[in-house]
């Protein structure tokens, strides 16, 4: 059984084991440890901590890499600068990856260190064994099921839609709006989908049904290495196979001994030259790796960085402000951007940063303003 602690924008919270559905405010200022040690039954229910945090503090992406990609995670460290609007040095970030036909398709979450570093070091001096730093999404998978199709729905300002099958995020989505049930089960295809919170309809199912069980916790762990224990169990297991294995070679070598006293000789050379060789090898791999990401990455053309593009535009573009249509120009990279809005003079002037914004055409409509604007990145 697992303490939940839950990190949202207006503050965090905590569940202990046995009651999912209940989270417990903390205040944000005073520390963690105090508060969990004036819990009573926090120590002597558990000794684990996980921190779930909500997507609107996470950043997420989605990306493709060729399938003869020699190193994935190489790869991917050299993409993120691109990729992320975040300095590396101040993230946490986890990723995983889905062979396909065509690609690799590459799942990215990442999360701001200012936003949980002080609760979990709090929490870690404190003598608890933090387990893991996921998205909130992963508090909802309970239980491994087959290839069965699902979806959940985390409303809020930008609705945030995934996809699941069995137990693993296939797809994401994002939008203004929530669309309407049947279009939703359209995009996911499936009818089983879960509502976080207050269902807007029958057709949802409460994601509350889900809480009854305990988590699984297998994909997104944000959690950094620095904060993470060892698995004694696992080495305890390792330990007891090395032990079975010598018990067996010492059967063995009671019925040799002559045998047992070349072979310990054999053994003695072995350790001594081995080392050597293991590290001639990762060397000699390493040095190949190298190569050919090296090569690749010198082949590799810069592209327009549309997501930040996208991310400015979607902050920038006034409330009264819609867009119809946007389409790139092949030839000059120019962005035609299309919709309509309540006050013309505000969207020109909110849209000064992005890039170069010129106002092609103006017409009144239905009491609105329709414009065609061409945005030229820099």
């Amino acid at each position: 059984m697992l303490l939940e602690i839950l990190i949202h924008n207006d503050g965090i919270a905590f569940c202990l084991p046995g009651s999912r559905q209940e989270p417990q405010p903390l205040q944000t200022d005073r520390a963690i440890d105090e508060q969990l040690a004036a819990i009573p039954t926090v120590k002597k229910t558990t000794s684990s901590v996980v921190f779930l945090v909500s997507e609107e503090l996470l950043y997420n992406t989605s990306f493709t890499l060729p399938l003869k990609t020699p190193n994935l995670k190489e790869a991917i460290s050299y993409q993120l600068e691109q990729l992320l609007p975040f300095e590396l040095d101040s993230i946490y970030y986890s990723y995983k990856s889905i062979r396909k036909s065509d690609g690799y398709a590459v799942l990215l979450y990442a999360l701001r260190r200012d936003l949980v570093e002080s609760y979990i070091k709090q929490t870690a001096a404190a003598g608890f064994n933090i387990v893991g730093l996921y998205p909130l999404n992963q508090r909802y998978i309970v239980k491994k099921k087959s290839d069965e199709k699902w979806a959940m729905v985390f409303p809020g300002r930008f609705p945030k839609i995934l996809c699941y099958a069995g137990d693993k995020l296939k797809d994401r989505f994002i939008g203004y709006n929530l669309p309407g049930f049947s279009d939703l089960a359209a995009l996911c295809g499936t009818m089983k989908i879960y509502y976080v919170g207050e269902p807007p309809s029958s057709s949802y199912i409460d994601s509350a049904e889900l809480l009854t069980e305990n988590p699984i916790f297998k994909e997104f762990n944000l959690l950094p290495a620095s904060f993470r224990r060892p698995d004694y169990l696992r080495k305890v297991i390792w330990g007891l196979a090395i032990l079975n294995s010598v018990t067996l070679l010492m059967l063995g070598v009671v019925k040799e001994y002559r045998l047992l006293s070349l072979s310990g000789q054999v053994a003695s050379a072995m350790e001594q030259i081995m080392p050597l060789v293991n590290e001639i090898k990762e060397l000699q791999k390493k040095e190949e790796e190298y190569k050919a990401t090296i090569d690749r990455i010198s082949g590799m053309a810069k592209n327009p960085d549309l997501i930040i593009f996208f991310k400015n535009l979607s902050e920038k573009l006034p409330a009264s402000s819609y867009l119809d249509q946007m389409r790139m120009d092949k030839r000059d990279g120019a962005i035609q951007v299309q919709g309509y809005t309540d006050d013309i003079s505000e969207l020109t002037s909110s849209l000064k940063g992005i890039g170069e914004a010129k106002l092609k055409s103006t017409s009144m409509r239905r009491n609105k303003t329709y414009f065609q604007l061409e945005i030229t990145l820099p």
